[in-house]
């Protein structure tokens, strides 16, 4: 997912989460290792308090052991509490008689077999170019796999993949078309998925009913398109689209304007959501209630960011910073500069502006005249990289604390093929610790 970029008439400047790792741990090749501790989830909390609504049992506090990724860098963050949920059922057919499924890929609807096609369980991810690659976490390796033909169609936003391997796509059109990676030939129009106001743009992902009930639907989670993603009450939808009728129906209201969704074979649904930290929520399918919100401290949401679920962890791909940034204020505007740090307000502006690469009253909006004309013109090729010249870097939660330290934040690759914009699993994935 893709937020607009704009350089206001009343800009100033922000930075995103990864550039505050890369001045405490250096530069990216820098094999140190630097934790910080998140706040409880909103579960763990009400263990201690009253709970608000949507907080359900207490987590497990997560501690951090120096764990490094695979990649070049290493930085390790560490966030606490678990959560479980239950899923909901997207499925198209009849809806009677029994209902039944296995662990295996195969569950039935009725007289509808929803299996999966072999070779459905990597992680996709699609870049800004309209480039479909697979992501194995096992082994930490992209593969490419295709161009995606969709004449007409330009800047991709969303993605999501069904138990049959087909790629739906959404675009800035606010159309969506699927799209067969094994069987590369032009898209086909899957329809406007219009519905209740709200549902524009939108991240999205199947989910079943269960791991007994594997038959999906899409789920869909709303952003305005009004400049970077925000936070507040009643901010967003999420819904659910039925395939056979092309109706979307709205849950509920969520309290993020743009989240990536995430889907896992036993029916949860999770979103990559929020601001100052990024949050992992999982919902409640049937009401949109937060079932668990553990705060992703050491993590932003950039301007093109998207999340997956495999073998029991969160991927999360987010743009990875250039760090030549700071060394250009540094020997241009070194007391500017300084001065900015000194102060929370300008400094938190600086942040938020680099992470969303924009400089305007809601985001960077703050910094002093100095700051601003120093970042937006001596500096602006170092400190806002034309998208051409940016990629992804590629972040593991380990959720379900299957290494025994904690939800745990590590950085696995620093620097991907390309810009991820979408990415997703289908339920065929696995969801259990490989």
């Amino acid at each position: 997912m893709t937020t607009p970029r704009r350089l206001g008439p009343h800009a100033r400047l922000a930075r995103p989460l990864a550039v505050v790792l890369l001045l405490a741990a250096g530069c990216g090749d820098d094999s140190t290792s630097v934790s910080t501790t998140a706040g409880p989830s909103t579960s763990e909390a009400s263990a201690a308090t009253t709970a608000g609504p949507g907080s359900t049992g207490p987590g497990s506090t997560g501690t951090t052991s120096g764990a490094t990724g695979t990649g070049t860098g290493g930085q390790t963050t560490s966030t606490d509490a678990t959560s479980s949920g239950t899923g909901l059922e997207t499925t198209s057919g009849t809806t009677e008689g029994t209902t039944s499924g296995t662990t295996d890929g195969t569950g039935t609807m009725g007289d509808e077999v929803c299996e999966c096609v072999p070779g459905n369980d990597l992680i996709y991810v699609l870049s800004d170019e309209d480039e479909i690659y697979t992501y194995d976490p096992e082994l930490d390796s992209f593969e490419y796999l295709t161009d995606v033909i969709c004449p007409g169609e330009q800047n991709p936003y969303s993605l999501a993949v069904d138990r049959a391997g087909l790629a739906w796509i959404q675009y800035a059109s606010e159309d969506v078309y699927t799209f067969d990676p094994a069987n590369p030939a032009p898209c086909e129009f899957a329809g406007v998925l219009g519905g209740p106001e709200g549902f524009g743009l939108f991240g999205m992902s199947f989910a079943p009913e269960s791991n007994l009930d594997v038959c999906d639907r899409l789920f869909l989670h709303s952003y305005s398109g009004n400049g970077p993603f925000t936070e507040g009450p009643g901010l967003g939808q999420l819904g659910v689209f039925d395939p056979m009728t092309d109706e979307l129906s709205a849950l509920g209201p969520v309290d993020y304007d743009g989240g990536e969704l995430a889907g896992t074979g036993e029916g949860r649904l999770f979103a990559f959501a929020g601001v100052e930290p990024a949050k992992l929520v999982e919902y409640d399918k049937e009401t949109a209630t937060p079932i668990d919100t553990l705060p992703l401290t050491g993590l932003s949401k950039t301007r093109a960011s998207a999340m997956a679920f495999y073998g029991g962890d969160a991927y999360f791909f987010t743009e990875a910073v250039d760090t030549t940034c700071v060394p250009c204020l540094e020997a241009n505007c070194p007391n500017a500069f300084a001065a900015c740090q000194d102060d929370p307000e300008c400094d938190d502006a600086f942040h938020c502006s680099i992470e969303q690469g924009v400089i305007e009253d809601l985001c960077g909006g703050f910094m002093t005249p100095e700051m601003i004309e120093c970042a937006s013109e001596t500096c602006i090729e170092e400190c806002y990289p034309a998208t051409i010249n940016i990629f992804s870097k590629v972040t593991r939660l380990d959720y379900d604390n299957s290494e025994g330290n904690g939800q745990v934040l590590t950085l696995v690759n620093p620097m991907a093929p390309t810009r991820i914009v979408g990415a997703a699993t289908s339920t065929c994935a696995p969801y259990v610790p490989q």
